[in-house]
């Protein structure tokens, strides 16, 4: 799909048959100031706590994406490294090697979550949870496979506000590990149910004519195709296609 048929999907979505916890343009302005400064251009996985400015529900992300920082975050994912400072916890995909399993960018970054749990950020802040390709079906939203993400994402609902956000539909490069439109739609419904977060709470964001659109995956309580959907992937992403595939 061309980023002009993108931003169709977006506008459609937007005029009423979706439902969104958090508010969908301030979403947008985060996720694009957050990718402007911290994107390491590879499969990665961020979780971010974003305090709250004031009582019209904007969040001061000032105080957390910084262009300092940003390029700290970066040195150290491309490392191989987890970084855990302050309110970021980030981290990239580590493919198999002779003598370690490959772990997905999300699940390493919930394995540090604790940096921001121990923190008591919960009452005011919005915790924002990226990831670049969308959590696949047979490993992290799978409950029988000891890497998924399920059980440890509860603890993101302990925060005033919540957003699970996604760029691209994960592809995997492992012919044995493609999946069907159904399955795709299968592993966002056990993302969205068996970690508590709900759909409403599940987006994709991406850029659109340089411009960050998010849309809810939840339409009419189920899973917004665009969410799904190969044809759907937009041109104007920041990451190259191949970034999202492991």
């Amino acid at each position: 799909m061309n980023s002009f048929s993108w931003t169709a999907v977006a506008l459609l979505l937007f005029a009423g048959n979706s439902f969104a916890a958090v508010d969908q343009n301030k979403l947008a302005t985060i996720v694009k100031d957050m990718l402007d400064k911290y994107d390491p251009k590879c499969m990665f996985s961020m979780a971010v706590s974003i305090p709250l400015k004031n009582t019209d529900q904007d969040y001061d992300i000032n105080q957390v994406f910084t262009t300092e920082n940003g390029n700290k975050v970066k040195e150290e994912i491309l490392s191989g490294g987890v970084y855990k400072e302050g309110r970021i916890v980030a981290a990239k995909f580590l493919r198999k090697t002779k003598t370690t399993p490959e772990y997905h960018a999300e699940y390493r970054v919930l394995q540090n979550f604790n940096t921001l749990d121990n923190n008591n950020y919960f009452d005011h802040d919005l915790l924002l949870f990226y990831v670049f390709g969308s959590p696949c079906f047979h490993k992290c939203t799978n409950k029988e496979d000891t890497q998924n993400i399920l059980e440890k994402l509860k603890d993101i609902k302990k925060w005033k506000q919540y957003a699970f956000v996604f760029t691209d539909v994960f592809k995997s490069l492992n012919p044995e590990q493609s999946t069907s439109e159904e399955q795709r739609k299968q592993a966002l419904t056990n993302l969205a149910e068996e970690s508590g977060l709900g759909l409403e709470n599940i987006f994709r964001c991406a850029k659109s004519n340089d411009q960050m659109l998010c849309v809810s995956c939840s339409t009419d309580k189920q899973v917004t195709p665009s969410c799904v959907s190969y044809d759907a992937q937009q041109a104007g992403t920041s990451n190259t296609q191949s970034s999202n595939q492991k």
